[in-house]
């Protein structure tokens, strides 16, 4: 399974980040209740970044697109303020 993996973050890089030169990609993943970084691109500088969550249950595996990262860590702190990510 987890050759799989690792051969499937391979072509989701060379899909998106070699065809799209502006655009950076990040992967989440929620492991008990913390977050996991399971895909960080080598390519920092770029304009654009597309930031995704890896859900899973059981074999089935689903991204999902994460539009605000503040909102998505927002309820891991009491403080009531904006977050800069």
């Amino acid at each position: 399974m987890f050759y799989f993996y690792e051969v499937f973050l391979n072509i989701f890089r060379k899909k998106i980040e070699i065809l799209n030169p502006s655009i950076s990609v990040n992967v989440l993943s929620l492991d008990d209740k913390d977050f996991c970084i399971e895909y960080c691109s080598p390519e920092r500088n770029r304009p654009h970044r597309a930031n995704s969550l890896l859900l899973s249950q059981g074999n089935k595996k689903h991204y999902v697109c994460i539009k605000d990262m503040s909102r998505l860590v927002h309820g891991r702190t009491k403080y009531d303020g904006v977050r800069l990510l």
